[in-house]
């Protein structure tokens, strides 16, 4: 609605910032979604300039909003200690309690296998993800996001922990019998 009827050889960059000016305002986006339409924008408008349709892309003159990280504000004893009660009976609490002491990803800590966790050394093997394929509903283990496979030591708790899950997973397995699949 904001440029929609403006002809595109017509379209100056003045407008196109008020555009982003008004989405952070009026709409209250954040400047990471401004950014994201910006980048749609601006390949859409090169497109255009590839094609002969504009001379100038008007996107390169615009000025994006600043992109500020929030701050980390770590548990302290009481939230930690009220973050565990809160999971000791959630079915995903595992995950959850290995994830506040390892610090993975979603799709690393989804990706992680027995096959990498060394509970004699007390390691953690991180070389893979689990997440879905793009552009469907299907779930794939895939190489890491930045491909560097990575070994952590977590603390005693998180592989006892992880030590209980696989006797569980065990007495599954052997309860399924043959129509077992892990």
């Amino acid at each position: 609605p904001y440029i929609g009827d403006v002809a595109l050889g017509k379209l100056p960059p003045a407008m196109i910032q008020r555009m982003y000016n008004n989405l952070m305002e009026d709409k209250e986006l954040s400047p990471k979604t401004i950014k994201n339409i910006h980048g749609v924008l601006h390949r859409a408008l090169n497109q255009a300039q590839l094609l002969g349709y504009i001379r100038v892309n008007p996107t390169g003159a615009v000025t994006l909003p600043r992109i500020e990280k929030a701050e980390i504000h770590p548990l302290d004893e009481e939230g930690l200690a009220k973050f565990l009660e809160a999971i000791r009976d959630d079915p995903y609490g595992l995950v959850y309690f290995v994830d506040l002491f390892t610090g993975l990803r979603q799709g690393e800590i989804l990706g992680l296998t027995w096959d990498c966790v060394d509970f004699e050394n007390g390691t953690l093997l991180i070389n893979k993800q689990h997440s879905k394929r793009k552009g469907s509903k299907v779930y794939e283990f895939s190489s890491l996001k930045n491909d560097k496979p990575r070994l952590l030591s977590p603390a005693n708790g998180v592989m006892e922990a992880l030590k209980k899950q696989q006797c569980i997973q065990e007495s599954w397995a052997k309860a399924a019998g043959d129509v077992w699949d892990n």
